[in-house]
């Protein structure tokens, strides 16, 4: 083997190395919080890692919860209908009023958090959502782009019933 050939093969085991390094520190340092038995808190006020709509209102397109225009059974299926749909997107927990999910990155294996809750207020079913990075202090507007893209799945919704 050539000297050029050999450097080069050791490079890149190198690097491989060094990514399966990183992907393994920010796994230990990211652990899934548990949302089954409670919501999660609002964004900080300056947090740049964070966005939410409704209850959790933080850098989004939406403030207010959106109006989904069937029931609340609909809701939570047209919810996880695009969880499913996004292909580095698992579901964590989910129950008859609230889903939460992981989304990972590609390459370094970030993990953001995606919590939806839908409720029944005066007959119309309103949904909110809160999606986290799980570390860093910013998320290159990925979590305000994943929340404006599960509000349009919500608005484009063809369904049969309405309300609660």
């Amino acid at each position: 083997m050539s000297a050029t050939i050999h450097k080069l093969r050791n490079f890149t085991l190198l690097i491989l190395f060094v990514w399966l390094m990183v992907i393994m520190a920010v796994d230990l340092s990211s652990p899934a919080p548990n949302y089954s038995d409670s919501l999660p808190d609002e964004c900080g006020v300056n947090s740049q890692n964070c966005s939410g709509f409704g209850m959790w209102y933080h850098r989004s397109d939406e403030e207010d919860a959106v109006v989904f225009s069937g029931t609340q059974e609909e809701a939570m299926e047209s919810i996880i209908e695009w969880v499913s749909s996004r292909d580095r997107m698992d579901i964590l927990h989910a129950n008859e009023t609230t889903i939460h999910a992981v989304e990972t990155s590609f390459v370094f294996r970030f993990k953001d958090d995606l919590v939806v809750h839908t409720e029944c207020d005066d007959g119309l079913v309103l949904v909110h959502a809160y999606s986290p990075s799980r570390i860093g202090v910013g998320d290159m507007n990925v979590n305000p782009t994943r929340l404006s893209s599960l509000i349009s799945h919500l608005q484009e919704a063809d369904l049969a019933g309405q309300g609660c």
